[in-house]
């Protein structure tokens, strides 16, 4: 197995939710219901998506003190989209 870095995985975290984050807003009518199966979220998913850049916001938080310019970047594209954000407590 291949060591990668932090900095590697946080690149690569993020890439995928965000990749995750746009395909659930995009085709929540078209996704396959999975409510019996989803304990979490009972199988919304744009309540995913939006756990999906509440996330990334989270990896920006660490990357701050690392690249400011990748965070920054990553904290702008999470709010530029106010339906992806958390709003209220049953959200989370």
């Amino acid at each position: 197995p291949k060591w990668e870095s932090q900095q590697e995985l946080f690149n690569l975290w993020d890439a995928r939710l965000k990749e995750l984050a746009t395909t659930l807003s995009n085709n929540a009518s078209g996704q396959i219901a999975l409510a019996n199966f989803d304990l979490y979220y009972g199988g919304n998913a744009m309540r995913w998506a939006k756990a999906a850049n509440a996330l990334r916001m989270r990896i920006a938080q660490r990357l701050m003190k690392r690249d400011l310019a990748k965070a920054t970047t990553i904290f702008r594209e999470t709010i530029a989209n106010n339906a992806l954000l958390m709003s209220s407590h049953d959200d989370s």
